[in-house]
C-alpha cells in the first residue's frame, strides 16, 4: 500500500473534494465499513498512542502546523528527498524496560494543611462575590433614559427591529 488513494481504491476512506474562491482541498474520513479500533488495538504503546492523540488533537484544524512540525520536526524528514523513501532507522526506540518510576518528594503535613487552607479561602471568596453581585446606581438610569429617547426620536436601526424588550431591575 503506498498512499490514501490506495486506501480509498480500496473501500476504506471516503474522500470529499471541495474549495472556494482561493482555496482547493481534500477531505477524507473513514468508510463505515472499516472496523475503528484503537491505536493500543494495532500495536502502538500507551505512551505512542498518547502522543499521537495529543498531536492530533494539537493540528486537527491547522494543516501548515502540521505540515510544518512534520518537515521540519522529525527525524526522518531529516534527509528527505523527493520520491525516496523515508528512512526510519534514525528514531529513537524507547526501551521501557529501562525506564523506572520516580519518588515524589513527600509534601510536608503543614505545607499541604497551608495550600488547603488557601484555596478554601480563595473558594469561599468567589461564592461571596457571586452572591453579591455588583448593582449599578444613580447616573445609570438617567443616562439609559435619555439614550432611548434619542433613539425613538430618530428614523435609525431601531425601526428595521421587531419584537418586545423589558428591562428588569436586579
Amino acid at each position: 500500500m503506498q498512499n490514501i488513494d490506495d486506501l480509498e481504491h480500496l473501500g476504506w476512506v471516503n474522500r470529499q473534494s471541495g474549495g472556494g474562491t482561493d482555496k482547493d482541498y481534500q477531505l477524507y474520513s473513514l468508510a463505515e465499513s472499516v472496523t475503528r479500533r484503537t491505536l493500543e488495538s494495532v500495536g502502538l504503546t500507551v505512551r505512542a498512542a498518547a502522543r499521537v492523540r495529543q498531536y492530533l488533537q494539537e493540528y486537527a484544524r491547522d494543516q501548515s502546523k502540521l505540515l510544518n512540525f512534520v518537515y521540519f520536526q522529525t527525524e526522518p524528514m531529516a534527509d528527505a528527498a523527493p520520491e525516496a523513501l523515508l528512512d526510519f532507522s534514525s528514531c529513537r526506540a524507547d526501551k521501557w524496560q529501562d525506564i523506572k518510576p520516580l519518588k515524589a518528594n513527600p509534601i510536608p503535613a503543614g505545607a499541604l494543611k497551608a495550600y488547603r487552607e488557601r484555596i478554601a479561602a480563595r473558594h469561599a471568596a468567589e461564592e461571596a462575590r457571586a452572591a453579591n453581585p455588583i448593582v449599578w446606581e444613580g447616573q445609570y438610569d438617567d443616562v439609559y433614559q435619555r439614550a432611548m429617547e434619542m433613539l425613538d426620536a430618530t428614523d435609525g436601526l431601531h425601526n428595521r427591529l421587531a419584537g418586545t424588550t423589558a428591562i428588569l431591575a436586579l
